[in-house]
């Protein structure tokens, strides 16, 4: 019903291609799944979080929007004409996040 991939990074954990299968969205699962790899990163030593998704995604970006993610930087999709935005979330209480883009800047 879901799936997500994820990578233990030097300073972060990146998380990737979270998905649900359209009967089972709505539901908390990809949320739930977040909330996983959140706990993963801890647990390997990392206190942030970083994924990317597509732009034209707007699910996608309501959800990361929900559980605190900052979008940090938009880029060109290398297989189309999409841009993926790269979002990061820091685990710890106080931790300094980075610079959200301006609004301007990822349309």
């Amino acid at each position: 019903m879901a799936s997500a991939r994820f990578r233990v990074e030097p300073d972060h954990l990146y998380v990737g291609r979270v998905a649900v299968l359209p009967a089972y969205r709505r539901r908390g699962i990809a949320s739930s799944i977040m909330v996983w790899m959140e706990e993963t990163a801890l647990s390997v030593g990392r206190t942030r979080i970083r994924v990317s998704t597509r732009m034209s995604l707007l699910q996608n970006f309501a959800l990361y929007l929900k559980l605190d993610y900052t979008l940090v930087d938009v880029q060109p999709h290398p297989k189309g004409p999409d841009r993926v935005g790269t979002r990061v979330k820091g685990l710890t209480p106080g931790g300094r996040e980075p610079r959200p883009l301006p609004l301007g800047e990822w349309k």
